[in-house]
């Protein structure tokens, strides 16, 4: 871990060198050594962000000859949004033929206690609902769904090809959760998203 320099820019612009363990001997983040079959190693940092706004990570490493790692530092920025919200659920592949998955970004320090999916015909009749128990586990930042939708309706017959409308449903303490902006948001009209089927 000496051949590593980590260092966070929080959004006031202060910058500070993360230890691997603090003066107190206290564990401040996990080094997972590689092994033979994937030869990667991982840093893990589990951190309280108390601030809102955009952070800078920046990583330096060497060898035990002192080789940098790079010509460059690896730097990234993110950042991080305090508020409980949820963007614009989108469904990928899009069209599909045999299945379908949800990516979507939750932020703020709650899961939802409620989610549901409703997927409608083009007249606005719910054909299926997919809930939050089916959508697997879920977690704060990016989300890949592990369910993936096969097209069938609720009572599991094939739905045909065509265009499917749906939304989301997403509360915490029932509340509406407060929406995300990304840049799905063009792609939805009044909350609803299209869904293709393509067999």
């Amino acid at each position: 871990t000496s051949l590593f320099a980590i260092y966070l820019t929080d959004p006031d612009g202060e910058m500070r060198k993360i230890p691997f363990v603090d003066a107190q001997g206290t564990v401040v983040m996990e080094w997972l050594p590689a092994n033979a079959s994937n030869k990667k190693f991982k840093i893990i940092y589990p951190a309280l962000f108390s601030k809102e706004g955009v952070y800078t990570l920046l990583v330096q490493g060497q060898d035990r000859s002192g080789n940098l790692s790079g010509d460059y530092e690896y730097t990234i920025n993110f950042k991080v949004i305090l508020e409980s919200a949820i963007t614009e659920v989108m469904n990928y592949p899009n069209p599909f033929s045999t299945s379908t998955r949800f990516v979507f970004t939750l932020t703020g320090s709650e899961m939802p206690d409620e989610m549901l999916i409703q997927i409608m015909n083009i007249s606005g009749r719910v054909v299926r609902e997919i809930s939050e128990d089916e959508l697997g586990q879920l977690r704060i930042g990016r989300n890949i769904t592990e369910f993936a939708w096969d097209g069938r309706d609720n009572f599991g017959d094939l739905l045909a090809n065509g265009v499917y409308l749906y939304r989301v449903i997403a509360r915490i303490g029932g509340k509406e959760i407060t929406h995300l902006e990304s840049g799905a948001d063009t792609y939805f009209h009044k909350g609803l998203g299209k869904l293709y089927i393509l067999r």
